[in-house]
């Protein structure tokens, strides 16, 4: 017990437990408050009843002796915290420059294991600023995970962890197989085992207890989890060619083919999850697993997953020689239009190699059906993805053409045009592609955009009653027209039709939904989108907030015009089409305007203001 506090305890002013805990914290240590974080002891003044501490952002916090032997804790030098209060720059700087080692720094102070959250507690702000730690850290993980001294949880819920330094780098990663908890986990580790085979050369030993963990959790698992079951087991097939020395698989184990066939309803799904290179492995045993119907079975999947695994699919067919095959398939899909996006996606980027053969005439009418069967399907996630290709693959369109007639591509470019699925911009982009594949058609064209009502023909709408449109536009067409097909099929079944009042009733019904259909498709396709951000206020413009009064000693009143489709007059919006709207929309400050009235009489005011709308 340090001398001054011993004195203390002897007058009776200190209890001993106390005097012993302050003994640790002599001026010059460093220490850690619950509340106020780490400091370092500045001082005592031991007649006074006091420690001064200076705290990180707080220099000179005095407490009594006895409540800071309660409240703080004393850290050695070596801790992170001590480090961080002595030299915050030097810590930013071991942190940047030797990621590695500071991580260890962090790691050895707790006690070698710690969760995420607390890490970040430790390093952010004080050590890295918050816009610096996530670019960081993303950069340090990959670094830990290629050295053997740490454990690096994949997800938020386990701890980093510092290993033995006595561990060999096979032993690392073994043992980071066997503690795996999760079966994501296991096939990372896994995988990390395959492309650190080199690390066995002296002794593949160890690799038998991965072997058999990997068919264990393989097996166990196909029921509940069969999309990692399935990669399990492709790795330890894998393992088992790559490393010859560990034999061949126990009688009775579970083999990829018999997986196939117990797991059928689940070889979609599996499929979508792969890796690209399990993927090939898992279809290179199809053969074996569903004998002859093994290419009815590789066309059912091709036709029900996605992106590079219908590439893997397709390929994989033509190599086992069933190109005609496929090419049959794909072009009864086509007439049939049956063919999934990607399944078209593929035939578009395959067109002047391996799916040259289907890329006829056929396929040009198939694909904008497609389109807008993408455009309206509220379930399908990854909408957009065929429209994006044809607008970003610029020969597309032209190598499209070359295989049509005039005729042809009149319709072709007529269905373009009228089209939901592009905005004006891109139809007229995608239109002028289509002139510079067959130049002779371009009076067609242009035909086809007069029918339209021409460029000059166009609404100007706010964003949001543009979204607005479009919902009420898909209802009408999958909800509100097919009730009313039904209800024409049950009033048909009533009897005769010239008395059946509730046939004529669903038919008039049926006109009324036609005709919104038809002004829907016009409006929707001459809608023009804004956010009014730059809309002009020298003069009174779409977009302006107009205020005006009818003389000098009147009242000011204002008016804000948006889109075609606002109007909530009870919020003084107004659609710049209004009688109102028309009658502001090109006037200037001091300008008179003549508004209309609910009684046909005339009004004029002089207009006092223009402001940009503020949404």
């Amino acid at each position: 017990m340090h001398p001054d506090l011993e004195s203390l305890v002897t007058a009776g002013k200190l209890p001993a437990p106390a005097a012993e805990k302050l003994s640790l914290l002599e001026p010059g240590t460093y220490c850690l408050h619950p509340s106020w974080g780490p400091g370092k002891i500045a001082g005592w003044d031991v007649d006074n009843d006091r420690v001064r501490v200076d705290f990180e952002g707080k220099d000179g916090h005095e407490l009594k002796l006895e409540f800071a032997a309660k409240s703080l804790s004393p850290l050695v030098s070596t801790h992170v915290l001590a480090m961080r209060v002595a030299d915050r720059a030097a810590m930013t700087t071991m942190a940047e420059k030797q990621a590695a080692d500071f991580v260890k720094l962090v790691l050895q102070s707790y006690g070698g294991r710690m969760m995420l959250d607390q890490f970040e507690e430790v390093v952010k702000p004080k050590i890295l600023s918050e816009a610096r730690f996530k670019p960081w850290w993303e950069a340090t993980k990959k670094v830990l995970r290629t050295n053997k001294s740490f454990v690096v949880p994949p997800k938020r819920t386990l701890p980093m962890e510092l290993r033995d330094e006595g561990l060999t780098h096979a032993e690392a990663l073994v043992g980071d197989f066997t503690s795996s908890k999760d079966l994501k986990t296991k096939v990372k580790a896994a995988e990390a085992i395959l492309n650190n085979l080199a690390a066995f050369d002296k002794d593949a030993g160890p690799l038998g207890t991965v072997l058999a963990g990997l068919e264990e959790a393989g097996s166990k698992s196909l029921r509940l989890q069969p999309n990692v079951a399935f990669e399990l087991l492709l790795i330890r097939d894998e393992l088992l060619v790559r490393v010859p020395t560990l034999g061949t698989l126990p009688e009775g184990s579970q083999t990829i083919a018999a997986a196939l066939n117990d797991e059928r309803k689940s070889v979609t799904d599996v499929l979508k999850a792969l890796p690209i290179g399990r993927t090939k492995q898992l279809l290179a045993t199809f053969p074996t697993a569903f004998g002859e119907s093994w290419l009815q079975e590789a066309f059912a999947r091709l036709n029900d997953t996605t992106g590079r695994t219908v590439t893997e699919i397709a390929r994989f067919i033509m190599d086992q020689g069933k190109s005609e095959e496929l090419m049959i398939y794909l072009q009864t899909g086509i007439q049939n239009r049956s063919l999934s996006m990607d399944a078209l996606q593929w035939v578009c980027r395959e067109r002047k190699a391996d799916a040259f053969e289907v890329f006829d005439s056929d396929f040009a009418p198939a694909l904008l059906s497609a389109l807008e069967r993408e455009h309206y399907d509220e379930s399908n996630r990854r909408t957009g993805r065929l429209r994006d290709l044809i607008t970003d693959d610029k020969e597309l369109l032209g190598d499209l053409v070359a295989q049509l007639d005039p005729s042809q591509i009149k319709t072709f470019a007529r269905r373009l045009w009228g089209s939901p699925v592009f905005d004006d911009l891109t139809r007229r982009s995608l239109l002028a592609r289509v002139i510079k594949a067959a130049p002779e058609v371009q009076s067609i064209v242009e035909q086809t955009e007069d029918e339209s009502d021409g460029s000059d023909d166009i609404l100007i709408v706010s964003t949001q009653s543009y979204i607005d449109r479009q919902a009420s536009y898909e209802r009408l067409l999958k909800e509100e027209i097919p009730q009313n097909t039904r209800d024409i099929a049950i009033a048909r079944g009533y009897g005769d039709l010239r008395e059946n009042f509730e046939f004529k009733s669903a038919k008039e019904q049926q006109r009324v939904l036609m005709r919104r259909q038809k002004v829907m498709e016009r409006e929707i396709s001459i809608a023009r989108q804004t956010d009014f951000k730059d809309a002009p206020t020298h003069l009174v413009s779409i977009g302006t907030v107009v205020e005006y009064r009818e003389s000098p000693t009147a009242e000011i009143e204002s008016v804000t015009l948006l889109g075609a489709w606002d109007s909530e007059p009870a919020r003084g919006i107004l659609s710049y089409l209004s009688g109102i709207g028309k009658a502001l929309i090109g006037k200037a400050v001091g300008e008179v305007a003549t508004l209309p009235t609910s009684d046909g009489t005339p009004r004029g005011v002089t207009i006092t203001s223009i402001r940009r709308f503020a949404q």
